[in-house]
Formats: structure tokens, C-alpha cells, sequence
């Protein structure tokens, strides 16, 4: 298994935060202040998540498991049986979904040939296929949402592969109706079991992607947790950067998730507790013990929460502006107030700007201090006993998740 960074479900893609304290001038200090976390309600995330249920996707996931297996190896003929018939169906339900888009929904297949020789796991030449819903937003920075529908050589894979599959289509036919502002593209990879080959693909055609959402495996029960890995450090990170970086405590305690994403962010939902009698194996029974990915060992009720989660991250991540760009935090001044600065980002408009901070030695944001769309802000909080962040804030509330400050060097009263 990959090692990955652990966040728990609170902190899942940039819930925002409680916000305090009036617009501050551009040379003014403002006393901080201890709001306590909460949600906020954003427009037509209640509407879109009531409509995820636990019984359409006890139902798809069933229809998916009776397709045998949708190893990338299988019979890509059959109508019946196989990664070409549970494909074909797959398709089907995206070009169904995309009726509710009013034109702005398309389905395409991202095929290419896989050869033998540079892959232990490809043995002659296959054709690997992913299924590609994109959505267009109203304003378009790009967004990625994706999972593999792939597994071992005869498991049903209820869980470990049905999961996102049976989400992904209904996804789509919510956020058409509701015209999320930046597009989104569904995507349903194959070749996951033979390194990750549909989302190597699709990863080098997206230079210009920000972010992906995947759902993980499922295992033993914790009906109330669900855990979130995110990227470490970015691919394109330079040695400079690094040592800037590690100075300043922007750092975290196992390997970057990034060997698939090509430099861009990605996030992945997965289970606290995974039984590998249950992944990775073929169905069978040895000594009266079910071994295999089989419907029996899922918690439907658990899937739909963990359905809400990613639905809503990504409802606020498609509808919020861009990370704020050249985001600094003051290392010279004199005195105790910590001054920080930071460019307008492209894309959606920015109406406000948010500090949020955390000691050193808590996982999460704690605090939140609004300071209004102004390109520099001061605040009464020594900047050596916590961490800060910095978030862009867009109409509605929206979020990106918080940046970094990096030291800057200024006068007394820059």
C-alpha cells in the first residue's frame, strides 16, 4: 500500500470556517480573535446531497458485480461478463446523467493501446479505456474527479472498485442541474491494477487540471470516519522551495500522494479500517471463511456518507476561486504583529480573503480571521506560535483549501 498523508474527516477539502472581524486597512493592525469551526451552508449543496441515497447505490453496485470481474485484462467482447460489458453499461448511465446538462455535459471514451514489455502486468497488447464525463462550467478552471473500475482476475469487486463507479454517474446528473462554475471531468479509469495506466494517461493529458477527488477501498466497519489523503509535496517543487518550506514547518511525516497526478493536486477518501481478506483476493471460501470483494461485506449506509463527503468537497472545491497567488508572511518586522500579503488568483473572482491558523502541534485549522479583498493585512498574533494559512473566498462562501505563507522581508510598516 502506498503511504500517504492522514487527515481526518473534519478537515475534508477546505470545509470553511467561522468568520470573524471587520476589513482591515492596509497599515492597521487587528486583534485576532478565537471563532469557534463551523459549517456553512453552501448554495445547493443540501439539494444536491439529499439526493444521494443508499439504496441507488445498493442497486448499482449490484449491477456492477454482476458483471463477474472488470479486470482490464477480461473479455472486452462480451456483452455479459467482463471489464467490456460493465464499461458499455457504465457509458450508458454517464450518457443519461448528461441529459440533465442542457448541452453542456459530454461522454467520450480515452483509449490507447498498452504493449507488453515496459508493464510486468500487461502480457500482449490491450486496449485500456477509461470513460470521460466532462462538465462544463460556467467559468472554467479545470477540475478532475476520478477512480478506477478494475480489479483482480475473476472478484466482483464490490467495494474496492464499485464504489465511486455507482457515485460518479448520479454526480453527474446533479451538478448539471445545478451548473457548477468550473468544469469537471467524471472519470471512471481502467488498468488500476497494472499500475495506474488509465490515470497515467489521463494525467499527462491535463497539464492545466487543478485538483482530483478519488474514493479508496472499504473494509472493516467505522460507520463514522473516513479518512483523507492528500498530496504532500508538489512533483514541480525546486530544492530552493524545499529548504523554504521545511524552515517554516510546511511539511508532513510520509510520502507525497502524487505518482499519478502529474504535478497537480490530488485528495483521495478511504476508509479507516481495510481487511485485505476482502481486497486483492479472488472469491473463494478456505476453511469456511469468504475470502474476495463480495456485496456481503458492505455497509451501504456508510457509502452514502461517504458519498456526501466527496460530493460536497467537491461542490465547494469546482465553485470556489483559485489559491491566492505569492502568499507571504512578514519574517523581519520588529514588533508582534505578523503582517502577510498575497496577488489576486485568476479565474473566479475573489470577494474576500481569510487567515486561518492552528498551533504547531494541532492537525487542523482552529481559527479564522476575514480581512476582506485587500492585498496586505496585519493581525496582533505572534507568527512563531502557530501556522498559518491563507484562503481566497468567492460568492457563497467557497473555499479554496488555505496556502502557505512564505517569509517575505519589508520595512516596519509595509
Amino acid at each position: 500500500m502506498r503511504s500517504r498523508f492522514f487527515f481526518a474527516l473534519c478537515v475534508v477539502a477546505s470545509f470553511p470556517y467561522a468568520s470573524s472581524s471587520p476589513i482591515l486597512s492596509r497599515h492597521h493592525a487587528h486583534a485576532h480573535s478565537d471563532p469557534s469551526c463551523e459549517l456553512i451552508t453552501w448554495p445547493y449543496s443540501k439539494e444536491i446531497l439529499s439526493q444521494v441515497s443508499a439504496k441507488n447505490i445498493e442497486a448499482t453496485i449490484r449491477k456492477l458485480v454482476s458483471f463477474g470481474t472488470r479486470h482490464t485484462l477480461s473479455n472486452q467482447r462480451d456483452p455479459n461478463h467482463g471489464i467490456g460489458a460493465a464499461r458499455d453499461w457504465l457509458t450508458a448511465q454517464y450518457r443519461e446523467a448528461a441529459e440533465a446538462s442542457e448541452g453542456r455535459m459530454t461522454v467520450e471514451w480515452n483509449s490507447f493501446i498498452k504493449q507488453p514489455g515496459d508493464n510486468e502486468y500487461i502480457l500482449f497488447p490491450e486496449n485500456i479505456t477509461s470513460i470521460v464525463a466532462t462538465l462544463k462550467g460556467s467559468e472554467d478552471p479545470d477540475r478532475v474527479i476520478s477512480d478506477p473500475p478494475d480489479y483482480t482476475v475473476d472478484s466482483p469487486s464490490a467495494s474496492d472498485e464499485c464504489i465511486w463507479c455507482r457515485r460518479l454517474p448520479r454526480t453527474c446528473s446533479h451538478f448539471a442541474r445545478y451548473k457548477p462554475k468550473s468544469t469537471i471531468e467524471f472519470t471512471a479509469f481502467a488498468g488500476e491494477e497494472q499500475d495506474v495506466l488509465g490515470g497515467r494517461e489521463l494525467a499527462l493529458r491535463h497539464i492545466r487540471t487543478t485538483g482530483s477527488i478519488s474514493t479508496g477501498e472499504y473494509g472493516t466497519k467505522n460507520p463514522y470516519s473516513v479518512r483523507l489523503f492528500c498530496q504532500g509535496v508538489p512533483l514541480t517543487e525546486n530544492a530552493t522551495t524545499t529548504q523554504t518550506r521545511l524552515s517554516i514547518g510546511g511539511k508532513n511525516d510520509s510520502s507525497p500522494f502524487t505518482e499519478m497526478t502529474a504535478g497537480y493536486n490530488a485528495v483521495r477518501f478511504v476508509l479507516p479500517n481495510e481487511d485485505y481478506t476482502q481486497r486483492h483476493q479472488d472469491a473463494r471460501v478456505v476453511s469456511e471463511k469468504q475470502y474476495g470483494d463480495v456485496v456481503q461485506f458492505l455497509d451501504f449506509g456508510y457509502n452514502a456518507r461517504v458519498g456526501k463527503v466527496n460530493a460536497a468537497a467537491l461542490w465547494n472545491l469546482t465553485n470556489a476561486p483559485s489559491e491566492p497567488r505569492n502568499v507571504g508572511i512578514n519574517a523581519t518586522a520588529s514588533d508582534s504583529n505578523t503582517r502577510f500579503k498575497r496577488d489576486a488568483p485568476p479565474g473566479l473572482p475573489t470577494e474576500s480573503y481569510e487567515i486561518v491558523y492552528r498551533a504547531t502541534n494541532a492537525p487542523l485549522w482552529t481559527n479564522a480571521i476575514s480581512v476582506g479583498n485587500v492585498n496586505l493585512a496585519n493581525i496582533t498574533l505572534g507568527r512563531d506560535n502557530v501556522i498559518f494559512g491563507i484562503h481566497s473566498v468567492g460568492k457563497g462562501g467557497y473555499k479554496n483549501p488555505a496556502v502557505l505563507p512564505f517569509p517575505f522581508g519589508c520595512s516596519r510598516n509595509c
